[in-house]
C-alpha cells in the first residue's frame, strides 16, 4: 500500500509539473488551451460568459538587456505572484509566453473583467 500511495504521489507532481511553468509557477500555455476549451464549452451549454484577459510586460526585451536575464526572471516572478494574488479561486492565470500572460475569468462578461 505504502508503495502505491509513492507512485500516486509521484503521478500527481507529474501532472502538476507537466500543467506549471517552471519560472513563474502559473499554467502554462498548455494548460490554458485545454482549460480554454473547457470553459467555452461550459459556456456555450449553461449560457454564461467567460472573460480572457491578455498581456504583456512592454518593453521587457530592454529591460533584460540592461539588467540581465537574472534581473528579468526575478521581475517575471514577481509580476506572477501579483497575478496570483489578483485573481479569484476559480480563474485560470497563465503564462503565455516569454513576458506575456494571459488569464481565464469564468463567469465573468466583459464589464466584469
Amino acid at each position: 500500500a505504502k508503495i502505491v500511495g509513492l507512485a500516486a504521489a509521484k503521478g500527481k507532481k507529474l501532472e502538476e509539473l507537466s500543467v506549471t511553468d517552471e519560472l513563474t509557477k502559473l499554467f502554462n500555455v498548455r494548460h490554458y488551451n485545454n482549460a480554454i476549451k473547457l470553459e467555452h464549452e461550459r459556456a456555450e451549454r449553461h449560457g454564461s460568459k467567460y472573460s480572457i484577459i491578455l498581456f504583456d510586460v512592454d518593453n521587457f526585451k530592454n529591460y533584460n538587456d540592461k539588467n540581465g536575464h537574472i534581473a528579468g526572471d526575478k521581475l517575471l516572478k514577481e509580476l506572477a505572484e501579483v497575478i496570483k494574488a489578483s485573481v479569484r479561486n476559480i480563474d485560470i492565470p497563465a503564462r503565455y509566453g516569454g513576458e506575456e500572460f494571459i488569464v481565464v475569468l469564468p463567469n465573468t462578461p466583459s464589464r466584469g473583467a
